[in-house]
């Protein structure tokens, strides 16, 4: 286990070594030319812009469920679900794990893709 692994006595990289890879991090997070806003979407209630990842909206507070494939929220024209366990997936996400393993990933009961 990790929890068990020593701590190193010394550093692998030499300080000059250290001071450029900062400073190289320090310029890509800092440049003009990195994107540093996150994807949205409009909530499906109010239409306030949130997080593409989001599974709750900051305005109207809204919830959404977690897809059990991407952990994605699961917009309700696009809701599937297992027919052993019921857990909920998106659409797409299941298909495309389906058409691999052919099986739920939570509960590992044989499954077919949804058109």
């Amino acid at each position: 286990p990790p929890y068990k692994m020593g701590l190193p006595t010394k550093q692998f990289l030499s300080e000059e070594d250290r001071e450029d890879i900062r400073d190289w991090v320090l310029t890509l997070s800092l440049g003009t030319e990195t994107d540093q806003t996150l994807p949205t979407r409009p909530c499906d209630n109010c239409g306030t812009d949130i997080y593409e990842a989001s599974l709750s909206c900051h305005n109207c507070h809204t919830q959404y469920p977690s897809c059990i494939v991407s952990g994605y929220p699961i917009p309700a024209s696009q809701v599937v679900s297992c027919t052993a366990c019921g857990s909920r997936a998106r659409k797409a996400a299941w298909n495309t794990l389906l058409v691999k393993t052919g099986k739920c990933p939570w509960c590992n009961a044989s499954q077919s893709p949804v058109y």
